[in-house]
């Protein structure tokens, strides 16, 4: 009986002690340095778009059991709550998934497949040619069907043009 109550109370005690510093915890994107800055940076490529007041940032494997196949994933963004969950700090999941809700947006909350190629655009660190001249819309369009076929820079090009057209035009671009 006192070995079932000595191993109770170390129970309890070891979880008062340890596991708050094994919880999750969630804070404001905004109170974060890290995600300011990488905000800051992407606006500052992209075009300026404010990052969400009440955007959270939540750090810790307890999070993903909320999210669907969350098991398999290292980040997400939990557009449904408004917050980029990350199992730890992580500088380049961080930055993949601000770039994900950059572009929904800058533009609307796209397909995964459709999003995920153009995030890495964005993330992309590769110099592309400074020179930017806005596209006609159709042009635009036919290089957005044919947009697998573009390289990193060409990418970048297109998404400047797409981001360059009016929302209404944007979004009458075929997205599958």
């Amino acid at each position: 009986m006192f070995a079932r109550i000595v191993k109770l109370a170390t129970v309890s005690i070891f979880s008062l002690i340890v596991t708050p510093s094994l919880a999750a915890h969630c804070k404001k994107a905004e109170k974060s340095f890290l995600a300011k800055n990488l905000w800051r940076e992407i606006s500052q490529t992209w075009g300026n778009v404010r990052l969400p007041v009440t955007l959270q940032l939540c750090i810790g494997n307890s999070y993903f059991h909320e999210i669907p196949h969350g098991n398999k994933i290292r980040s997400a963004l939990d557009r449904r709550r408004l917050r980029i969950v990350l199992r730890k700090e992580d500088e380049i999941l961080l930055r993949h998934e601000l770039a994900h809700l950059y572009l929904d947006l800058r533009w609307r909350p796209l397909p995964y497949s459709t999003s995920e190629f153009l995030v890495r655009t964005i993330v992309s660190k590769k110099e592309c040619a400074t020179n930017f001249v806005p596209l006609d819309n159709e042009t635009v369009r036919r290089q957005w069907i044919a947009r697998r076929e573009l390289d990193t820079c060409g990418i970048t090009y297109l998404l400047k043009n797409i981001f360059a057209m009016e929302p209404f035009s944007r979004n009458l671009l075929p997205i599958e």
